[in-house]
């Protein structure tokens, strides 16, 4: 049987109740099967206590228009969790002649004061039930993080009994998800670039995702490859996130293996912070990419893999000079810039703050007092010769500290000149250390004009 003139309506609060619970769809088909058509069932996937649900807010309009007399839910509080909103819209359903029945509880006289009592009631009842989930979850979650327990495993981590383990277990497209979830990072390392990296793997595992948890393969967004390269979890951490993202580690220390080694770590950040420092217009990630610009201010871009040019092409009153003809060469480039670090390596040695060796410290002169304090007193002997121990150890660590910057600086000042130096880096290391020394590089046409180092290390005109 059709029913006319009547809209069905219903909602989950979460995703998750979609796609595990299939809780959506199963209203829905209870409202089909009393006879409503599926084009006049609206639901929302949101809380029942927003105002701002579109389904929720289609229905009101519906009976608003007098397009709807009868609308059913599943139970009250599919429909609402609010006390407010239901006052809202009682007073739009008193106005217009609709009516609200459930499907689990049958038609509410919204004319009767008994009736609009009873629904009051339902109206509280289910806020009531709301506000209880929510302090559940909310000490259930303290709980967890209060125990150090393992949640939300990220790719290539699993959790078995609470804690968190490598995931070893068989990746269906092949080989396992621990050797999937490194050749992630180690393809982040060897391309240099988030979207290089997703367009790698794409071609070697495919574009369709495996399972329907985050956690069950690896990301295809930028952003989100992002994210799971920095999340705690998969460098040993436990690891929870707050609101907005706010990463809260519970452990100083590392509570499980991690996915890549130290050293790849620092490989994967270096290469995070540099993407993130300079803004890039187009194209693939050079050493210098972002820090090459014209004479007229704008910033140059690579063109045919070899040449940096303008970005402005016959924009008004631009120079002549401003053309995509001029390219500077990119290998010229990088060597112009490698001379004006050599050049300047003295100045960028002067930088390295010295450690002031010539005072003792606060922990030295407070155990040179200790030492007064106990005086030449036999009974004491043992502490005085545990104090002068430290103070040995202290020393010791000041005179490593003075021996570790003179040979930094040492090496700050023939870094330029080492051309060995420079042959062993590949471009994103040597991209690294142009973003720490360079501010910009000025061309005109094919040449370049001057090269700006960073703030307080002078310039190099050519």
């Amino acid at each position: 049987m059709q029913l006319q003139h009547a809209d069905g309506y219903c909602r989950v609060s979460t995703p998750k109740q979609v796609k595990f619970g299939h809780a959506l769809e199963r209203y829905i088909e209870d409202l089909e099967f009393i006879g409503i058509d599926r084009s006049r069932i609206f639901w929302d996937v949101e809380s029942g206590a927003s105002s701002g649900r579109k389904g929720y807010n289609l229905i009101l309009d519906r009976v608003i228009a007098g397009i709807t007399k009868q609308v059913f839910v599943p139970c009250f509080d599919r429909f609402l969790r609010s006390p407010l909103l239901w006052e809202e819209a009682l007073v739009e359903f008193r106005k217009h002649g609709a009516t609200l029945e459930l499907l689990s509880g049958g038609l509410i006289d919204l004319n009767s004061p008994e009736g609009i009592y009873k629904s009051r009631i339902d109206a509280a009842a289910a806020a009531y039930v709301r506000e209880k989930n929510q302090k559940a979850a909310l000490d259930g979650w303290a709980r967890t993080r209060r125990l150090q327990k393992a949640v939300n495993p990220p790719f290539g981590i699993k959790v078995i009994d609470d804690k968190y383990y490598v995931n070893r277990e068989p990746y269906p497209k092949g080989g396992s998800v621990y050797e999937v979830a490194r050749d992630v990072g180690l393809t982040y390392i060897s391309d240099g670039t988030k979207r290089g990296t997703i367009h790698k793997l794409v071609q070697k595992y495919g574009l369709e995702r495996v399972g329907q948890r985050n956690g069950d393969d690896f990301t295809r967004d930028r952003n989100k490859l992002t994210i799971w390269l920095r999340n705690p979890v998969i460098r040993g951490y436990t690891c929870y996130f707050g609101n907005r993202g706010k990463q809260i580690i519970v452990s100083p220390e590392p509570t499980h293996e991690a996915l890549f080694t130290p050293l790849e770590f620092d490989q994967i950040d270096r290469l995070l912070t540099a993407s993130s420092r300079k803004l890039v217009p187009k194209g693939t990630l050079k050493p210098l990419s972002g820090l090459v610009f014209c004479e007229c201010g704008s910033r140059c871009i690579k063109r045919r893999n070899h040449y940096y040019c303008c970005d402005v092409y016959d924009a008004p009153g631009s120079p002549l000079d401003c053309d995509r003809r001029g390219g500077l060469s990119i290998k010229e480039a990088e060597a112009a810039v490698i001379y004006a670090i050599s050049l300047q390596s003295k100045m960028i040695a002067a930088f390295v703050d010295s450690p002031k060796t010539t005072q003792d410290t606060p922990e030295q002169e407070e155990l040179k007092r200790k030492l007064i304090l106990l005086g030449d007193d036999a009974d004491f002997e043992e502490s005085r010769q545990s104090i002068l121990k430290k103070l040995s150890v202290l020393r010791h660590q000041a005179g490593s500290r003075e021996k570790d910057f003179n040979i930094r600086r040492e090496q700050l000042v023939t870094i330029g000149a080492n051309p060995d130096f420079w042959n062993g880096l590949i471009e994103t290391d040597r991209r690294f250390v142009f973003l720490q020394l360079i501010e910009r590089v000025v061309k005109s046409r094919d040449r370049i004009l001057r090269i700006d180092l960073a703030p307080g290390l002078g310039s190099v005109t050519f």
